[in-house]
């Protein structure tokens, strides 16, 4: 008996585990799926970002693809996050520079390059803080909607249960002033059987006083009769009682 107790301690407490257990494994696994969709979608950012910088030095510098660098930016940034976005941005400006340099770009200035390198880095780092401030805004707006949507469910399914109680309750009340009325209905009968009972039993002894055995016989079915009366009376009275409590 002990060990019977035992397991049926053990068995809850095991299945608690094993759906702590599955939820931490689900989890897990939705984890892993975004770090590789953030770790694949950053490797073909940078991919393409290293095909834009060969196809920019093969074009020369008569043919400006500088705004398709853009493209990379954007998807480490919107896939991956701010900050893989920025990494990506500035490999950009990397592959822009050198492909202008290794074109043989003459600058009146060597610091000309550099200051259009970094207005080019900062063009895409204010790109990528922009599209990743729209990104989070749209999350929480999505999780703002959803809450009140569950909020505003919650809410409707609390009035239809408080309606439903209502008709049941009203329902009810009918349904106990129904039976009052019929308690009330039967109770007087009743009463007036039982006085009739009464008579009837005194006119039987004074009848069957020459035979003893016929007055025992009908005593004993004056008193099924009172009981069966007695019984009544009291379920009828039941109702009663269960609503004054």
């Amino acid at each position: 008996s002990s060990l019977k107790r035992k397991r049926k301690v053990n068995k809850p407490a095991s299945q608690f585990v094993k759906i702590v257990r599955h939820c931490v494994f689900k989890v897990n696994r939705i984890e892993e799926r975004s770090l590789q969709s953030k770790v694949l979608a950053t490797v073909a950012a940078v991919a393409l970002a290293m095909v834009l910088g060969a196809l920019d030095y093969l074009t020369g510098r008569e043919w400006a693809i500088s705004a398709f660098y853009l493209l990379p930016t954007c998807v480490a940034a919107w896939m991956a996050g701010r900050w893989a976005g920025f990494a990506v941005g500035a490999l950009c400006t990397a592959a822009w520079f050198f492909s202008d340099i290794f074109n043989g770009a003459i600058y009146q200035s060597p610091l000309i390059p550099a200051w259009n390198a970094i207005m080019l880095l900062i063009f895409f780092l204010v790109v990528v803080w922009l599209l990743t401030a729209f990104q989070r805004s749209h999350y929480h707006l999505e999780q703002t909607v959803e809450q009140r949507t569950a909020a505003l469910r919650t809410e409707m399914e609390e009035r239809k249960r408080l309606e439903q109680a209502k008709l049941q309750a009203e329902r009810l009340g009918v349904v106990g002033s129904m039976a009052a009325q019929v308690a009330h209905e039967i109770r007087n009968p009743l009463g007036s059987i039982s006085l009739n009972l009464d008579l009837i039993g005194e006119e039987v002894d004074a009848l069957t006083k020459s035979n003893s055995r016929s007055s025992d016989e009908c005593r004993l079915l004056l008193r099924e009769m009172r009981s069966q009366v007695l019984r009544i009376s009291q379920v009828l009275q039941e109702p009663e009682t269960g609503r004054t409590k």
